[in-house]
């Protein structure tokens, strides 16, 4: 009997203690997620500690580099001197040119002809005065002044001798005139170079029925002064 009572008695102590280990079960499970909670949140706390401790801890940024100086402005460049004008050629020496207003060069005989040439009143006058001053210029033709100056009279002759022939002859229709004046106007003609006008003035001679003197006269001359161009190249 006492054995039946012990066997039960161990029995519902059995049952207890497993009714009682299951409570126990049971309330351990029911605790379980409030315990994890705290311990995400520790978790959390922690990693933020650690983010922000990151944070702080992250490398400091280097700092920018000073910017640098701007460059000086380089400075303009001098202007260049402007090139001096190149100096102008000198003109060639033009041949000697004489002005039948000025004879400041010539000699006595030469003015006075030329102040009796300005003075004269009438075509003979003027004719006769004027084979004065060429006869002069010829006489001193190596001279370059007399040259010029009496070869510019060639052109203005002829006219001046025909007047002149003319006024002559209407008081005496048997009047003459020599033609040295053709014949000097054309010698300083050719060896001042004008050819053309040292052949023309002879061949006015011709025509007038002149003589120059010499055996062969104007027709002779002519054919010299050609010659002469023919040497010069003219």
């Amino acid at each position: 009997m006492l054995k039946l009572i012990a066997i039960i008695a161990l029995i519902g102590v059995g049952i207890f203690l497993y009714r009682r280990a299951q409570t126990l079960a049971a309330n351990e499970r029911s605790r379980q997620p409030r315990d994890i909670a705290p311990v995400k949140r520790h978790q959390d706390a922690d990693f933020a500690e650690t983010a922000v401790t990151a944070d702080t801890q992250l490398p400091e940024p280097e700092p920018e580099p000073e910017p640098e100086p701007e460059p000086e402005p380089e400075p303009e460049p001098e202007p260049e001197p402007e090139p001096e004008p190149e100096p102008e050629p000198e003109p060639e020496p033009e041949p000697q040119v004489v002005s039948q207003d000025d004879i400041s060069w010539g000699n006595v005989t030469l003015k006075r002809a030329m102040a009796q040439y300005a003075a004269a009143d009438g075509v003979i006058a003027r004719h006769e005065t004027l084979l004065a001053v060429v006869a002069e210029c010829y006489k001193q033709r190596k001279n370059n002044h007399y040259l010029q100056f009496g070869q510019r009279f060639a052109e203005a002759y002829p006219q001046l001798y025909r007047e002149s022939l003319a006024a002559l002859q209407k008081a005496d229709p048997k009047a003459e005139l020599k033609g040295v004046g053709f014949m000097q106007l054309s010698t300083l003609c050719t060896d001042s170079g004008h050819y053309e006008l040292a052949i023309d003035l002879c061949q006015q001679a011709l025509e007038l029925g002149l003589d120059d003197g010499t055996v062969t006269g104007f027709d002779g001359r002519i054919k010299r002064i050609e010659k002469t161009r023919l040497k010069a190249g003219g």
